[in-house]
């Protein structure tokens, strides 16, 4: 009798399904985030700091408000990671300021080993769509917009999630 009284029922909540609803939500406001940086950089070729800082910020206090001032710290620590990995490439001309400051932002989003994966899966990407666009103008003077390896590179370390 009990047991098909409880298949009526709705599922209980437990902590664990919050969790997994919750981290639904943030990865979605992540891809949001991102997207939006995509949109401006293919149509503009700017990232926008208005577009950057608030991703920034919605990162940083949600890592503040899931594990305290240990996770806030280590989201800083990830933001500067890619910030050090990324400023030489910047500076060597391989991509613009934008494209850094939006890995930065984005880093705040993710883990130590997440950010070093999306950085090099972001390369490659971005390494074969230049190969490509090389291919089909045959220009050598072209630029890349990064934010779309960007975005594309934690699509794939959220696992395709959203």
């Amino acid at each position: 009798m009990a047991a098909i009284r409880g298949s009526r029922e709705r599922p209980p909540v437990t902590f664990l399904r919050i969790l997994s609803e919750q981290e639904d939500c943030i990865i979605a406001v992540l891809f949001v985030f991102l997207t939006g940086a995509v949109v401006t950089d293919l149509v503009r070729k700017k990232i926008y700091n208005l577009w950057v800082l608030p991703g920034f910020a919605a990162g940083m206090l949600l890592s503040f408000v899931s594990e305290g001032i240990r996770g806030f710290s280590g989201a800083l620590a990830a933001a500067l990671l890619a910030f050090m990995i990324l400023f030489p490439v910047y500076l060597a001309g391989g991509i613009g300021a934008g494209d850094v400051k939006l890995f930065a932002a984005a880093a705040v989003w993710l883990n130590f080993g997440e950010v070093c994966m999306c950085i090099m899966v972001s390369f490659l990407i971005g390494a074969a769509y230049g190969l490509i666009k090389l291919a089909v103008m045959g220009r050598k003077d072209m630029t890349i917009r990064f934010a779309v390896p960007i975005l594309i590179s934690i699509f794939f370390i959220f696992g395709g999630k959203l």
